[in-house]
């Protein structure tokens, strides 16, 4: 997971929702999936994908399991 706290200004730490409101709508029509979090929802909560082919999957299991 990453997170971005979305902000106007550095210096007044004033919250910006109407943009964090713009990335959330980006995300979904990009099909990334995202959530709003924070006690003010102004930060995005970024979750990729994990990809691994089922080989490699294998392999880990065998050495961790």
């Amino acid at each position: 997971m990453l997170a971005k706290v979305l902000m106007k200004d550095r210096r007044s730490k004033e919250l910006d929702r109407e943009s964090t409101s713009k990335v959330m709508k980006a995300c979904l029509e990009s099909g990334l999936l995202a959530l709003k979090a924070g006690p003010y929802n102004n930060v995005v909560r970024l979750h990729p994908y994990l990809t691994i082919d089922e080989k490699l999957a294998g392999e880990r299991a065998v050495h961790h399991g």
